[in-house]
């Protein structure tokens, strides 16, 4: 099981988690800035680790090589910040990607104070309260649901297992990511049939001024291609 799918003990950012409780139960989760997804809680260490065993299985057939339109390959890589397309939306992105803040600043104020010294990649990141920014958006009242049509272009950065989708070319500032994400490894996606999302702007945060329009699917992207609703385009 690769240490990046997969945390034993701790949350990790954009991992899938299996967590003791101080009640004694197990929790097993996604989870994605701040959030969990496809929670469970199970009464024994051995009933979570079967649980979280089949919760990563779903989302790891998408490392497996299969055609386009039927899965992703490549689940954990992506376009590197060196790529032309992802340099394009940082250096567009006016400001530096800390905000104006130095870099130990930013470590300081958004990073889990037990990280601190841990690099990029491995740190775990503070991220808004979510009872105000649910999902990241500006405020729970900020966000609609919607549809994407077929045609339309989205990109993403991180793992394929992300809820996550932004209109193509959407400057990194107002997506409110950390520099972390800018190195996570950057996709594109064509949407193939109409798709279900929550749409609205992102909240201010890591020292971005946040406001760029986002689009939260109901499951994963590896699994949207899966079931032919979007697939990967050439980076």
């Amino acid at each position: 099981m690769p240490d990046s799918v997969a945390s034993v003990g701790k949350y990790a950012d954009d991992h899938y988690c299996l967590v003791p409780t101080d009640e004694g139960k197990y929790e097993v989760f996604w989870y994605e800035r701040g959030g969990k997804y496809d929670f469970c809680v199970y009464d024994s260490e051995s009933a979570g680790c079967f649980g979280f065993l089949g919760l990563i299985g779903g989302g790891l057939s998408g490392i497996q090589p299969v055609l386009r339109g039927q899965g992703v390959r490549n689940a954990l890589g992506g376009a590197s910040i060196a790529q032309p397309s992802v340099r394009s939306l940082i250096d567009g992105d006016e400001g530096t990607v800390f905000g104006g803040l130095s870099e130990q600043e930013w470590i300081e104020r958004f990073v889990v104070p037990e990280d601190h010294g841990l690099p990029i990649g491995q740190r775990r990141l503070i991220w808004p309260d979510g009872r105000q920014h649910p999902d990241g958006f500006a405020s729970p009242t900020d966000r609609a649901p919607a549809r994407l049509e077929p045609g339309r272009l989205m990109d993403s950065f991180g793992p394929t297992f992300t809820r996550l989708l932004y209109d193509l070319g959407t400057p990194f500032g107002t997506r409110s990511l950390p520099l972390d994400y800018a190195q996570s490894g950057y996709r594109r996606w064509r949407v193939l049939k109409p798709t279900a999302v929550w749409v609205g702007p992102t909240a201010p945060w890591f020292g971005r001024p946040g406001g760029g329009k986002q689009y939260f699917t109901l499951m994963p992207a590896a699994d949207l291609v899966g079931a032919g609703f979007i697939e990967e385009m050439d980076k």
